[in-house]
C-alpha cells in the first residue's frame, strides 16, 4: 500500500477494532440442562469443507493453481484439502482462501462455518481480516501489513 493510503487504512482498522472488539474476559453464562436426558440430538446434514470449497471455486470459475498461489498456500496442503474430505484446515488457511477467492462478507462467514470457524469478536486478528473482507481488501500482502502493524502476526 502507498504510505498515505496505509496510514489512512490503519486508522480505519483501529477504529473498527475499537468498535467491535470484545474482551475475552466478558463472562458468558450458559445453563446446561442435564444433557444425559437428551434422547436424540438432531444434527443437520452438511457437506464437508473440501466439497464446499471446490464447489465455490467452480462457481467463481477459478483454477486450483492460481487459487493456491494467490492464497499463498503450499501445493501439497491444497492437494490434501482436495483429496481428504475429513481434513480440517487451520483458520488462517481458511482466511487465506477467503481472501484469494475474493468472497463477500456473507460468503466468507459461510466458508468459515463449513470449516468449523467464525469471525471472533474477541480476536483482533479476526476483526482485521473481517474488516478486510468487508472493505474488499483482498490482497494478502496488504492484509498482512495491517495484521503485522496491529497484532504483530500475519496470515
Amino acid at each position: 500500500m502507498v504510505a498515505l493510503q496505509a496510514t489512512n487504512e490503519l486508522a480505519k482498522v483501529k477504529a473498527y477494532i475499537d468498535q467491535y472488539y470484545q474482551d475475552m474476559f466478558i463472562e458468558v453464562n450458559r445453563s446446561m440442562k442435564d444433557i444425559s436426558d437428551a434422547k436424540e440430538i438432531f444434527l443437520p446434514e452438511t457437506e464437508p469443507f473440501s466439497i464446499y470449497l471446490f464447489r465455490k471455486i467452480d462457481e467463481k470459475e477459478m483454477d486450483d493453481v492460481s487459487l493456491y498461489k494467490k492464497a499463498q498456500i503450499d501445493r501439497r496442503l491444497f492437494s490434501k484439502i482436495r483429496s481428504d474430505e475429513d481434513y480440517q484446515p487451520s483458520k488462517k488457511t481458511v482466511f487465506k482462501l477467503v481472501l484469494a477467492m475474493e468472497l463477500t462478507y456473507q460468503e466468507a462467514k459461510e466458508c468459515l462455518e463449513y470449516a468449523g470457524f467464525a469471525f471472533s469478536r474477541s480476536s483482533k486478528f479476526d476483526l482485521i481480516v473481517e474488516y478486510a473482507v468487508k472493505h474488499q481488501i483482498y490482497n494478502i500482502f496488504d492484509v498482512n501489513e495491517l495484521l503485522d502493524e496491529l497484532v504483530n502476526e500475519i496470515l
